[in-house]
């Protein structure tokens, strides 16, 4: 019983920030990220700037994604154990969230750095994709409760919905848990 707690506790603490696709704007007909990008109407050296950068974040998102991936391997291992440790759990748990906290940074460096090249027309439009992609987020969140709570080794229910949902196994408790195209997309938060 206890286990089972502890792994409840696990799968909450570590899948609470998820991250969205872009897939609309304004409740309109979807937009994929090309369109988006056709509607700042950037200059070719805005262009290339973004490409540069929207690359530079997607390759630091990848080793943050495998790292996080690792630490949370070894989080499991941790519960597999006969005995317990707490201090340990506890100490991995604090890794997964800052790396979780690095990621957020990682989005909110990209979106300034690319806001600093845009001239001001294209802030706006930039500025309205984020508070979009924002509010589509905590509407994602208030449909699901807040949590994937639901998402436990075992539990085919979960799993089901998982993969449903989100094309994919529980994060965490993976079969594959080598760094997808899907884990990097779903990190771009809309770029």
């Amino acid at each position: 019983m206890k286990k089972i707690l502890v792994l409840l506790l696990l799968a909450t603490t570590v899948l609470i920030a998820q991250p969205r696709r872009f897939n609309g704007h304004g409740g309109g007909p979807p937009m994929d990220r090309e369109q988006f990008i056709e509607r700042l109407n950037l200059t070719d050296e805005q262009e290339d700037q973004f490409k540069q950068m929207r690359s530079d974040f997607q390759k630091k998102n990848i080793e943050l994604m495998a790292t996080m991936k690792t630490q949370r391997l070894t989080l499991r291992d941790l519960f597999d154990n006969d005995k317990l440790d707490q201090d340990k759990i506890e100490s991995q748990l604090s890794g997964i969230s800052k790396i979780q906290n690095e990621l957020k940074l990682n989005s909110t460096a990209f979106w300034f750095n690319v806001n600093k090249i845009l001239k001001p027309e294209q802030q706006k439009i930039w500025k309205n994709h984020a508070q979009m992609m924002m509010k589509q987020r905590m509407q994602g969140a208030m449909k699901r409760g807040g949590m994937r709570n639901d998402c436990m080794p075992g539990s085919r229910q979960g799993m089901r919905q998982h993969r449903q949902n989100w094309g994919g196994n529980c994060e965490g408790f993976q079969d594959d848990d080598d760094v997808s195209q899907d884990d990097v997309d779903n990190q771009e938060e809309g770029w």
